[in-house]
């Protein structure tokens, strides 16, 4: 079993996220075959989930995608919210899951803990140091995202995103997939898999320090200023 979820649930929430995610036409297809943003998206690289009877260090690895689930589907670990929600807001540890929702601030993501904001707003900037994952879909933010040495992942995706965006030391892959920034993007320094794809970036697009080959996943980026870099090529 799962840390935290039920057998039962497993299939549906799986269901629920390759819906979401719109990777039906996936779902029978040999996972080693998929690029690397559908292997995030399919659940490839993990995070941990901690609890206060589980020591971070040996928490169980549950797959992102079902992590991306129980945002969808779980009432106890969502914020959701019809109203917005002034800010700041701090994610202190654990998973906190934004759904539909607002918020009037800035976040921050304290070191060990993460973020799954789902079809969300946040009128604010998004900072985190250490984390253990952030994943941002299908909404937007209207300052800056700043994320550094996350020990996952770090995922955005058909977000848009009114400022810098910048990611650096992450140590499981980093994912900028159909993302519209209205500002400089700098990957710098990270471990794992680097993807951008189908993006509109209006600014410089800068990459260095990188470990692994940097990939569009065959659809091409768009790039007002200069791509330099690992990311000349993008």
């Amino acid at each position: 079993m799962l840390h935290g979820v039920p057998a039962s649930k497993i299939p549906g929430m799986l269901d629920a996220a390759t819906v979401e995610l719109r990777l039906t036409q996936y779902a029978d297809r040999r996972v080693g075959k998929l690029s690397l943003g559908n292997k995030q998206r399919l659940g490839g690289p993990t995070v941990t989930i901690s609890t206060s009877a589980t020591s971070p260090a040996r928490a169980p690895r549950v797959p992102v995608t079902l992590l991306f689930a129980r945002c969808c589907q779980s009432p106890t670990v969502v914020r959701q919210s019809l109203a917005p929600t002034r800010g700041p807001l701090t994610v202190s540890s654990g998973v906190t899951c934004l759904r539909s929702a607002t918020v009037l601030g800035p976040v921050r993501v304290a070191a060990g803990a993460s973020l799954v904001a789902v079809s969300s707003t946040i009128v604010g900037t998004l900072s985190s140091e250490k984390p253990e994952a952030i994943w941002l879909s299908g909404g937007r933010l209207t300052g800056s995202i700043t994320v550094t040495g996350a020990s996952g992942t770090v995922r955005v995706d058909r977000f848009t995103v009114s400022g810098p965006l910048t990611v650096a030391g992450t140590s499981h892959g980093t994912t900028i997939d159909r993302v519209a920034v209205n500002g400089p993007v700098a990957l710098t320094d990270n471990l794992g898999n680097v993807e951008i794809a189908g993006s509109a970036i209006r600014g410089p697009l800068t990459c260095t320090g990188n470990s692994a080959p940097h990939r569009d996943d065959q659809q091409p980026n768009t790039v007002t200023g200069p791509a330099v870099g690992q990311c000349k090529h993008l």
